[in-house]
């Protein structure tokens, strides 16, 4: 877990942190995430907790956890990136963009569940 550490502080290439850790991970999670969902809401009817369910509360707990840190990990490599300007505004404004996508996300995912 030392490179999650290691994320959080920045420590990692700006293109590091943004392709690998926020792009390629980031929609590995969320497809995971999506894909338990998926599955969970096909088989509500069943009476024990399954493994999509189960795997579907983890994702709902890790996934956000892990966005946290791969956000703040993007945006600390940007302020210490020395290249051109322009990607280290870039990836500040996407990581901008991704917090306000996953407010949203979240609060019509809420919404749907009737929990807001």
């Amino acid at each position: 877990m030392q490179f999650l550490g290691k994320l959080w502080r920045g420590e990692y290439p700006l293109w590091i942190s943004f392709w690998c850790f926020g792009c390629a991970v980031g929609y590995i999670l969320f497809a995971v995430f999506i894909f338990s969902l998926s599955a969970s809401i096909k088989r509500m009817g069943a009476e024990s907790l399954g493994a999509a369910e189960l795997v579907f509360l983890c994702s709902f707990i890790v996934f956000p956890a892990y966005m946290v840190v791969a956000l703040r990990g993007i945006w600390k490599s940007a302020e210490q990136y020395e290249g051109v300007p322009f990607w280290k505004g870039a990836a500040k404004l996407a990581v901008i963009m991704a917090c306000i996508k996953f407010v949203r996300f979240t609060y019509e995912g809420l919404a749907s569940l009737g929990l807001v």
